[in-house]
Parts: C-alpha cells; structure tokens; sequence
C-alpha cells in the first residue's frame, strides 16, 4: 500500500496564509506566492497581467500614486467610542496588488496629501502610536523614517475645548505636541470657542495652552486661527506668532483668521 501523502502542498509553516488559501488549496486550486502574499494562482495571474507599477522607478511610481491619492481630510477619532473607525484612503489598484511596499508607498502618499483632523484626546494618542510604528526606510530614496515626517496638513477643531488652564504648567499640550514631533508639517488650522478667548490677554492664552512650544516649527508655513467675530484676542494672538516668527527671520510664514464657516 503506498503511504499516503498529502493532496496539497503544506503552507502552514509558511509567512501565514489563510485558513481559505489552505481550504482552496484542498480543493484543487493552485495557491502561490506573488510579491510576498499567498493567493491562488488565478489571482496572481490577474495581477501579472495589470499596469506593473512597482516595476517603475521610484520618483516616476511616487509621482503616479500622488495623482491617484485623495487630497481629502481624515478625521481621526478613538475607533469604536466616539466615531468610525478611522480609515487611510489608499487607491483601489494598490490594495489590490498584493505588494506590501507598494502599499507602504501609498500610505506615505496619503499622508502627505490629507489634512489630519484630531477629534480627542484619546484618538491623538493613538494617531501618535500608530504613526510610531511606520517604517518608511524600506522605501528606496525615501528619507522620512516614522509616519510623523509624512504628515503636512493638522486641524484641531476641538483644539480649545480641552481645560489645559487646570492642569500645571509641567502638563503638557498633546495637540502641540504631536505638531512638534512633525518635522515637515506644513500648515496648521487651530479653532477656538468664543468663551476661551472673552477677555484674554495672548500672556495668558500663552500660559493656559503652551502655545510657546509653538514657536519653533521649522516648516510651518501657514498657522491657521479660527473662531467667532469680534474677539480681539484671537487678533492678537496673531500678530504674537506673526511677530515671533519673524524675528526668526522666517519670511515665508503666514497666519490667517477665519470667522465664518469652514477653514478658507
């Protein structure tokens, strides 16, 4: 009698293919490997024969998915307690392909070309944790290493809701500083309720959210300052970053006060 042998090839030791890859292969499809990730070999096929963007150089790929991406804003909740889940917009042929350095290109692209919205506290944490453990260095000629240098574009909408006043002075801002560990952030949009800003003096709006850590933003170029007409604090809160920057010498920065409706 001939020993028996197994009707499939075994993957369970290899880099974790599914439960359903083993059970397709049980059933007579063929599974293989294609760019790192198990699939059936008709699902490889179907890749093979699409546009093989990772076969592009790098600067030409990158270019491509900056056209693809969404320049939309993601509003970043806690998942599951005060909002969905919050999501990267990625292009439907990347997810597809089955290419995890693709993917990781995509997400770089995502996050540079969006507009992070913080919605609390908690989600600000966790936002921080996860861009932590991004890894770009695999990317070729990439020179951001952590998810924070990707980032360009942060909105705080919630921004002076939070008591900072009652805490110490030693507590720090977490809104400010998830601005401080983003190297090449580029622009940020602030808003204010009317009652943090009745007669307030910027010495005191300073002290009560640290806006001093602030002052040392080297690639901000646009700070955005929000809230209702007719408060002369948020004017001189203004001219306080307008003045402090150029005493730095940094001629390309910018601050803008929004009163109405919306961030333009």
């Amino acid at each position: 009698m001939e020993p028996y042998r197994k009707p499939w090839r075994d993957l369970s030791t290899a880099a974790a293919p599914s439960w359903a890859l083993l059970c397709r292969q049980a059933a007579g499809q063929k599974v293989t490997k294609f760019n790192g990730v198990w699939m059936t070999e008709d699902r490889a096929r179907e890749l093979r024969g699409k546009f093989p963007i990772h076969d592009l150089p790098y600067e030409l790929r990158h270019r491509v998915l900056e056209f693809v991406a969404d320049r939309s804003t993601i509003a970043v909740y806690l998942p599951g307690y005060y909002g969905a889940p919050t999501a990267i917009p990625l292009p439907r042929g990347v997810t597809q392909a089955g290419d995890k350095k693709l993917r990781l290109e995509a997400i770089l692209v995502a996050i540079k070309q969006a507009t992070l919205e913080i919605h609390s506290g908690p989600a600000n944490e966790k936002l921080q944790k996860w861009l932590a453990s991004l890894n770009f260095t695999p990317i070729v000629d990439s020179r951001l290493v952590s998810g924070f240098e990707a980032i360009h574009c942060l909105r705080f909408p919630y921004f002076s809701r939070y008591p900072h006043r009652s805490l110490l002075s030693s507590n720090p801002n977490n809104d400010i500083e998830l601005m401080r560990r983003c190297k090449n952030l580029r622009q940020v949009q602030i808003e204010f309720v009317g009652s943090e800003l009745w007669q307030k003096s910027v010495l005191k709006l300073r002290r009560e959210y640290r806006f001093d850590r602030m002052r040392n933003l080297d690639a901000l170029k646009t700070l955005v300052l929000k809230g209702p007409p007719g408060h002369a604090a948020l004017v001189a809160l203004a001219a306080w970053f307008r003045w402090e920057y150029a005493v730095q010498g940094r001629t390309d920065f910018s601050v803008k006060i929004v009163t109405g409706h919306g961030w333009e």
